[in-house]
C-alpha cells in the first residue's frame, strides 16, 4: 500500500508556512471516541495505546470522513468502551480492513498488534479490494 503515516487524534498540526504548530488536546476535553479503554478510564497514553487510535483512523478513512459516535454524549461513549460495543463495519470496508482495525481495538494492551504488524497486514490488502476514493 506504498508509504505508512502514523496519526494520532492527540494532537493536531496545521502548517503555519516555515514549520508546523502542534495543537495539543484539551486534558478537559479529550477526544473519547479515539481513546482506548487505559486513556478513557486510567489516563494512560502510549504508543500501544497509540494503536487503538490509528485503528479509528482507519475507521474514519472506510467511513469517508466520518465521526466516531458523532451523536453520542460523552458518558455513552465510555459505556461503549466499557461494554467493548466497537464501531460498526463502515459499508465500503474490505472485511480484510475491518479485521486490521478490529485487532486494534482489543480492550487487553497486550493482545494489540505493535504497529509493524498492522503496516504488514496493510501491505497485504489488495489495491483492487479497496473501495474507489480510498487511493488513487
Amino acid at each position: 500500500m506504498g508509504n505508512l503515516q502514523i496519526s494520532t487524534p492527540c494532537s493536531v498540526a496545521r502548517d503555519v508556512g516555515s514549520g508546523l504548530e502542534f495543537l495539543h488536546m484539551n486534558e478537559r476535553n479529550p477526544p473519547i471516541g479515539w481513546l482506548p479503554p487505559e486513556s478513557v478510564f486510567m489516563n494512560q497514553y502510549d504508543s500501544i495505546s497509540d494503536i487503538w487510535s490509528y485503528g479509528v483512523l482507519l475507521w474514519e478513512i472506510f467511513s469517508f470522513g466520518e465521526v466516531p459516535y458523532k451523536t453520542e454524549s460523552k458518558n455513552e461513549i465510555e459505556e461503549h468502551i466499557r461494554q467493548s460495543d466497537l464501531l460498526p463495519r463502515p459499508l465500503y470496508c474490505p472485511s480484510a480492513m475491518f479485521d486490521i482495525m478490529l485487532s486494534t481495538w482489543t480492550q487487553t494492551r497486550e493482545t494489540r498488534p505493535m504497529i509493524s504488524e498492522v503496516r504488514s497486514k496493510l501491505d497485504e490488502i489488495s489495491a483492487d479490494e479497496l473501495p474507489v476514493g480510498i487511493i488513487s
